[in-house]
């Protein structure tokens, strides 16, 4: 048995860095969107091979320091199950060290698929936020296991339109009718790196209530005023750009459009000028950040 599932990226419509904890990580409130821009993580059973097994189309870091299998791990770890030998497999198309969430994204594909097929969820849902709009105290287990990999692992577990402040997840009326444009310049940024220079800047004074701002532009829907109150707190230690917003620690930046046709001419005009080692992509919001969209047999 198998599952193919789709692992979404996100954007940080408002990234507000509060303090450093003693641990050394940090506490943060954002408001993140799923985009259709996606990998694709086919996880099956193989019960001739023993443990987990991973490969990717593209070259990643070394299999101990992948989180996608750091979730096999934790799964069977955690809910005391036996592993009888799984593959997993990556296709990549998110660009990485670019704020985007993309392995993060395969982590919470992984830890969704293996909750499908060893019966954690029940069949009858296809994404992970209709479960857990549905069953906040069972999704409460899942959510947990999934934090202890990385920060942004539960982000994209649940997606859609999703509130984080104060350790609560609150999902809210996804944004829509929308063009998104993503661009990945040529380097990649070291998330600890521009946590370290943050910190060296954290002296800067920041405006407030910049999250609930940010969702009342949301719920009024109006896409143009949404973007307006778009923030990145990581700005201030990178060249601004105004017409393009940061999401996560970059080098990753946005826009969203509410007029489709201008967005498709932008996009156009930016492809014909990117160079060969970037990229840049035209997407949509989605309100789901993993689903299944097949399910095979070995």
């Amino acid at each position: 048995m198998g599952l193919e599932v789709s692992a979404h990226a996100k954007i940080n419509l408002g990234l507000e860095i509060l303090r450093k904890l003693e641990n050394g990580m940090h506490e943060l409130n954002m408001i993140t969107q799923s985009v259709s821009l996606c990998d694709y993580v086919n996880v099956s059973i193989n019960s001739e091979n023993v443990g987990i097994r991973l490969t990717c189309d593209k070259n990643i870091c070394q299999l101990e320091e992948n989180i996608a299998y750091k979730a096999a791990e934790y799964f069977f770890r955690d809910f005391g199950i036996f592993c009888n030998g799984i593959e997993i497999h990556i296709n990549k198309n998110i660009p990485v060290k670019s704020g985007l969430g993309g392995g993060s994204a395969d982590a919470a594909a992984v830890i969704f698929a293996l909750s499908k097929i060893y019966g954690v969820i029940e069949s009858n849902y296809n994404d992970f936020l209709s479960f857990f709009l549905q069953n906040p105290k069972n999704s409460e287990k899942i959510l947990k296991i999934s934090s202890k990999i990385g920060s942004d692992v539960p982000i994209c577990l649940i997606g859609g339109t999703l509130i984080f402040s104060n350790n609560i997840f609150k999902s809210i009326a996804p944004i829509q009718d929308c063009k998104i444009i993503l661009i990945k310049p040529g380097f990649g940024i070291s998330t600890k790196q521009a946590y370290n220079e943050f910190d060296s800047n954290s002296f800067l004074e920041k405006p407030k209530d910049r999250i609930e701002n940010l969702e009342l532009a949301i719920i009024s829907k109006n896409i143009d005023n949404i973007f307006k109150k778009v923030f990145n707190d990581f700005e201030c230690i990178q060249n601004h750009h105004d017409r393009f917003k940061l999401t996560g620690s970059g080098s990753a930046r946005f826009r969203i459009f509410s007029d489709k046709k201008n967005a498709e001419f932008v996009f156009s005009k930016i492809c014909k000028k990117k160079q060969n080692n970037s990229y840049v992509f035209l997407c949509e919001p989605v309100n789901f950040g993993v689903k299944i969209i097949d399910n095979f047999r070995n």
